[in-house]
């Protein structure tokens, strides 16, 4: 793992520094090492980092639920990290948050998502719909399916929900 413009302190990464963000992880075919366990904690504070969206951002994209897994992290508990950056003040953070999210096969939190859906960011609320297409639950479904009958909002956020809806409900889509 390199994670490159998240340190901060003496003689590291200045917080004018950002246009060298970037983060590699391999999270390939070998077994889980300390390493990468370290990476994924690497990863982490990096996410809480206050002075930077775009270092907070480039973060929630080291934390796809594959790189979790061979990491050995616990996938629940750093869901639920993500479920809380869906939630930062910025939209690129939010929506990094949500894209990492769609890849974990369970979001216990996932019903924390739904606010979202009326997010004053328009891409965000197409990425709150496609992510909630994986999240089960009666207050879900009700979500995306006011979403889809609602005439507020953008041809997108409708198109996100209807087609989340299909994945995440088939006998609701039927309607």
């Amino acid at each position: 793992c390199s994670f490159t413009g998240a340190a901060r302190g003496p003689g590291r990464g200045h917080a004018r520094d950002r246009g060298a963000i970037r983060l590699d992880i391999d999270a390939g075919g070998g077994a889980p090492t300390e390493y990468q366990g370290h990476a994924v904690g690497q990863v982490l504070d990096a996410l809480g980092d206050r002075e930077s969206p775009l270092i907070r951002a480039a973060a929630t994209r080291g934390l796809v639920y594959p790189v979790v897994r061979e990491s050995r992290a616990d996938p629940a508990a750093i869901a639920d990290r993500l479920v809380r950056a869906a939630n930062d003040e910025d939209p690129g953070v939010r929506i990094g948050a949500l894209r990492a999210l769609s890849t974990y096969p369970e979001i216990p939190q996932g019903a924390k998502l739904v606010s979202l859906l009326d997010d004053v960011h328009s891409n965000v609320q197409v990425q709150a719909a496609q992510t909630l297409g994986s999240v089960a639950g009666p207050e879900v479904t009700e979500a995306l399916s006011r979403v889809v009958e609602s005439e507020k909002g953008s041809w997108g956020r409708r198109h996100a929900a209807f087609l989340a809806l299909a994945r995440q409900d088939t006998a609701a889509f039927g309607r």
